[in-house]
Formats: structure tokens, C-alpha cells, sequence
């Protein structure tokens, strides 16, 4: 229970973090780390495990920089910052800097409000993953087409939980086209969408998108993230209606990464 404290005083003090994720995510039920981790008196690193060769870190830190992890390796670091802003007074671009990391990637968060649903005619079929074996497909798939340094590949597990919003194109019974969304109250999130080179000329990416931005009437804004540098996919999401909401999410790499 200390370390919560310890995290508690850093919250008070203004502490700024690109954690996203709840106090209940980084402590057991004892109130230990789940994590390893680094603290000095200005900051507290956690190093979370992912699937890959490679962890993600969340920090807490005060104003001042700490040094606390200048020896990090085999990291990524992110966070979320409104486009507009400077990086030159920005507390975890300059933390990341002067412990390791260097800039990766940026991508850019737009949006889409719907104002009415349009009326489906798909001549395609559009189906929801089977079995295990889907989503082990799904889940190479998506390792073999999106970067896992900067794209957050989902387990099979998640995959399982995300099942409901998964969305399957089949041509000659393999999956040729899929859209993986979540669902977030009244927004819904476009975490992955992608057609196999070989079933490009078929539509059915329109046909996906179109569904699934009219699938759920209750959904009133929908958000993704692209790279700031794909414009092709970013014209895409545009031929759909969405705009850049001029929010940012800065990647980091430590160097033995690239």
C-alpha cells in the first residue's frame, strides 16, 4: 500500500504519465507492483511485458526530468498530446529523450460524427470469427501487415474478448478482408482494417467500413488512429467522412529497437 501512497503524492503534485491504464491494472491486491519498475523522488517507471521482445513503459514524472532510467532497453514509449502543442516544453518527450528513446512514429487520431445511419445492400457476406483458429489466423494476419512496435497487436485472448466486433470477409473460405473494432459507450474505435493484396479490387474494404460504421445505432462518434505519414490510408478514412481531430500520439523506440 506505500507505492500506492508513494503514486497517490505524484498525482497530487501534478505528476504528468502516460499511463492510461486504472490504479487496479498496476497493483495487486496486496497494493505490490505488478510490474518492475524504477523511482527516484521525481518519477516512477513501470515496465510492462507485452508478447514481443520488447516492453512498454509508463511513467509518472514531476516537472523535472528524471534519470532514474537512463539505462532502459528493449522499450516503447508512447503518449497522447493535442497536436497544436510544442514538443520543446513537452515533460515526457523530454523525459524520453534523455533516457534512451528516440522518435519512432506519430500518429495522428481523426473522427467521424454520424448524423444518420445509411441504408445497407452489401452483396457481400459479412460474418463474425468462428473458432480458435480464426483468430490465430487474425492474429498473424495482423502481425504480418501492421507494425508491433507502434500498432498494439492483440493477443488471441483479447481477440476472443473483441469478438463481437470483429468483422470477416471470406473468398474461397479464407479471410480476405477484416475490420477489428471496440466499442466504448456511444464511441467506437477502428483498431484494424485491412484486405489482402490479392482481394484488393473487390470492394470489400468499402463494404466493410460501410458496415461498420451502420452496424450499431446507439454509436454516435467513431475514432481511429493512422500514421501521419500513410496519406493513402489517411485519404481513405477521409472518403468516409472522417477528419483529423488534432490529437497526436507521439511513439518512441529505444535505440537497439531500430
Amino acid at each position: 500500500m506505500e507505492f500506492q501512497k508513494l503514486l497517490e503524492t505524484f498525482r497530487l503534485n501534478k505528476a504528468v504519465t502516460n499511463s492510461y491504464l486504472p490504479d487496479v491494472s498496476l497493483f495487486d491486491k496486496k497494493g505490490n507492483p505488478v510490474y518492475d519498475y524504477l523511482k527516484s523522488d521525481d518519477s516512477i517507471i513501470f515496465f510492462k511485458e507485452t508478447a514481443y521482445s520488447f516492453r512498454q513503459v509508463l511513467v509518472f514524472v514531476k516537472s523535472k526530468c528524471s534519470i532514474a532510467g537512463q539505462n532502459i532497453q528493449n522499450s516503447v514509449f508512447e503518449f497522447i498530446r493535442p497536436g497544436i502543442s510544442s514538443l520543446s516544453n513537452e515533460v515526457l518527450h523530454n523525459w524520453a529523450l534523455k533516457n534512451g528513446f528516440v522518435h519512432y512514429k506519430t500518429f495522428q487520431r481523426m473522427a467521424f460524427l454520424r448524423k444518420e445511419k445509411e441504408k445497407l445492400d452489401s452483396l457481400v457476406d459479412i460474418e463474425h470469427p468462428k473458432d480458435l483458429e480464426d483468430l490465430t489466423a487474425i492474429k498473424t494476419f495482423l502481425e504480418d501487415n501492421f507494425d508491433i512496435f507502434a500498432e498494439r497487436i492483440p493477443s488471441v485472448e483479447e481477440l476472443k474478448s473483441l469478438i463481437t466486433g470483429i468483422y470477416l470477409i471470406r473468398d474461397n473460405r479464407q479471410i480476405a478482408a477484416l475490420l477489428i473494432s471496440e466499442k466504448k459507450g456511444v464511441t467506437e474505435e477502428l483498431r484494424y482494417w485491412l484486405v489482402k493484396k490479392e482481394f484488393r479490387k473487390k470492394k470489400y474494404g468499402g463494404a466493410l467500413m460501410r458496415y461498420f460504421l451502420n452496424k450499431n445505432g446507439d454509436t454516435k462518434r467513431f475514432v481511429l488512429w493512422v500514421d501521419n505519414t500513410n496519406e493513402e490510408a489517411i485519404d481513405k478514412y477521409k472518403h468516409f467522412g472522417f477528419s483529423n481531430d488534432k490529437i497526436i500520439n507521439e511513439i518512441y523506440i529505444t535505440k537497439d529497437l531500430r
